[in-house]
């Protein structure tokens, strides 16, 4: 049996998300997010040839925050609906997720203003097996660039299969190559010098104070998804349909 936590959620936050849905005069098809769903680049969700109305322009302008428990959130900070997910950069179902079952959608949903993702990073499986501890570290480096959240797609969505050890501190430079802000020399220092153990360390005891859960664990506002929830949010169209009948 799974056991839900739930949150309180302000009453204010309730009515903005209720005005949100009245605002909505449409919901996507499945065919109208395919047709721009893949890569970091823009995508529509559309009906009549008119795009979804967008807060952020690209992924690379959402906003990005730390928090003293090792907690990175990105999109606007008054979302309507606040995603954590916990996950490992080296467990395949945790890449699977990010690179195709759910970040399309969630891409969307960020960039419309309509979800803030919180990510707790940490190392599920040994460190010394598929670079994780790297890749956490490359992230965390990022973030200092405010550029997480695009990295953090090409982490997830390009993990090295042909590197017996997984991800490198060359690999994770590379992975950083098409994104400008990320070239510079603090960056590359960082990774390869491993700057941010002490992030590590504090994001594993928040992983360790939500009871270790499995990787991918999805919270939605406060509350851990269910096995037939998780799989009800997975594929094109259908997390922005599971938020709508949360209304």
């Amino acid at each position: 049996m799974v056991t839900h936590h739930y949150r309180t959620v302000p009453l204010t936050l309730k009515v903005r998300r209720l005005l949100q849905v009245r605002r909505r005069r449409w919901l996507p098809t499945v065919a109208a997010l395919a047709m721009g769903t893949s890569g970091c680049g823009d995508s529509t969700s559309a009906t009549e040839g008119r795009p979804a109305e967008r807060m952020y322009p690209a992924v690379r302008d959402l906003p990005e925050k730390v928090s003293p428990h090792g907690v990175i959130s990105v999109g606007n900070p008054n979302a309507p609906t606040t995603i954590r997910i916990y996950e490992d950069p080296a467990v395949g179902a945790s890449r699977a997720l990010v690179s195709k079952d759910l970040q399309p959608d969630l891409r969307d949903l960020m960039l419309e203003g309509e979800v803030r993702t919180e990510y707790v990073l940490f190392s599920f499986v040994d460190v010394e097996t598929g670079g994780s501890a790297k890749a956490i570290n490359a992230l965390r480096a990022a973030f200092t660039h405010q550029q997480f959240a695009e990295y953090h797609e090409h982490v997830f969505k390009h993990y090295p299969e042909h590197l017996e050890d997984g991800y490198t501190d060359t690999y994770l430079i590379q992975l950083a190559g098409k994104i400008p802000a990320l070239q510079k020399d603090n960056f590359k220092e960082a990774v390869v010098n491993m700057r941010y153990w002490q992030f590590m360390n504090i994001a594993h005891q928040t992983y360790t104070g939500a009871g270790e859960p499995g990787v991918p664990t999805i919270e939605i506002d406060g509350e851990t998804l269910s096995s037939g929830d998780h799989l009800a949010i997975l594929g094109e169209g259908k997390l922005r349909a599971y938020l709508d009948t949360r209304q």
